[in-house]
């Protein structure tokens, strides 16, 4: 298996696509036949290899290559959470960031592991669970850390970091490759402390071109109850942030909350290499500009335009006949 990842690597850094897909599904199916085994195999064999290059990217709606991938090797999360994320983003998305709080192992039922290596975002995940960092440390993801959000409960040697701060540093530093200079995702996957994460963060805007822009565009909770839940959703409300969809297969059943106990149930032992657990859901809530301030930035240009007189245009006719 090593041997065929290490062929499928040279592939991707050569350009040949085609070639190492072959490689990945032959890596893939050599450590088991049924379908968890294969997914967890997958997502091991992608987490080692290099962020795909540009033209090999699935944030072309358009690739051939991203077209062939079966949902094995496309998707790492066990409800198909990646899904839920596109089509909020839209595929065409080639540049971006997002930071991951509870990033477990890197590989198991990791929705952020397609954004990395497929998409060609560039990521921060934090860990605070020193068994699962050591995995995640080794996974061949990028941008770990053995971190904890302020907030959350976490052992006492793990640094408590600002959220605030660690995204400024990431989308103003020289090597920040989007031009928008804000984070695309926020994601949560300690959901029975999303509420509390969140009261730590300064969610105030910042200046981007003139712009009053928020510094993080979406933020993805991962579901634990049904009341945290709620709690979550008030937070971020009073913060300009709108409910917008739920990413994961059960999307339309766990709106009613029929998920909301079986994602909790799962909360503890994700990571742990389970394959049998049902995997996660994630809200998902995008920050909205506040309609008053809209209306104000429309009334001062409103304002300015009324200070130049109206030009008027027209058409020399006795000019237009002469060149007939």
């Amino acid at each position: 298996c090593r041997r065929r990842m290490e062929e499928a690597e040279g592939h991707l850094i050569s350009g040949d696509h085609r070639t190492a897909l072959r490689t990945l599904l032959s890596a893939a199916a050599y450590s088991g036949a049924s379908a968890d085994t294969l997914g967890a195999a997958s997502a091991e064999a992608v987490a080692l290899l290099p962020t795909f290059a540009r033209i090999g990217r699935c944030c072309d709606t358009n690739n051939a290559f991203c077209l062939a991938l079966p949902s094995a090797l496309r998707y790492f999360s066990k409800r198909g959470v990646e899904e839920g994320f596109m089509k909020l983003f839209g595929q065409d998305q080639c540049e971006g960031s997002f930071l991951e709080i509870g990033a477990g192992d890197g590989t198991h039922d990791s929705p952020s592991l397609f954004l990395e290596k497929y998409m060609g975002w560039r990521p921060m995940l934090w860990e605070s669970d020193a068994g699962r960092f050591e995995k995640l440390a080794r996974s061949g993801r990028a941008g770990v850390q053995r971190a904890a959000a302020k907030g959350s409960a976490a052992p006492d040697d793990v640094p408590e970091v600002d959220v605030r701060a660690a995204v400024m540093d990431m989308v103003f530093h020289e090597d920040h490759l989007s031009r928008a200079k804000h984070l695309e995702l926020l994601l949560i996957s300690q959901g029975a402390e999303a509420d509390a994460i969140l009261k730590e963060i300064d969610f105030s805007t910042i200046m981007d071109d003139g712009m009053e822009r928020s510094l993080i565009s979406t933020i993805a909770v991962a579901r634990s109850s049904a009341e945290m839940r709620e709690k979550v959703g008030a937070l971020l409300k009073a913060m300009h942030y709108e409910h917008v969809a739920v990413a994961g297969d059960d999307a339309a059943k766990s709106e009613n909350g029929e998920a909301g106990e079986e994602a909790e149930s799962s909360e503890a032992d994700a990571g742990e290499g389970d394959d049998t657990r049902a995997g996660k859901v994630y809200d998902l809530y995008m920050h909205l500009v506040p309609m008053e301030y809209i209306d104000a930035t429309s009334g001062e240009e409103g304002e300015r335009e009324g200070e130049h007189p109206e030009i008027e245009y027209f058409v020399d006719d006795e000019e237009d006949h002469g060149e007939e």
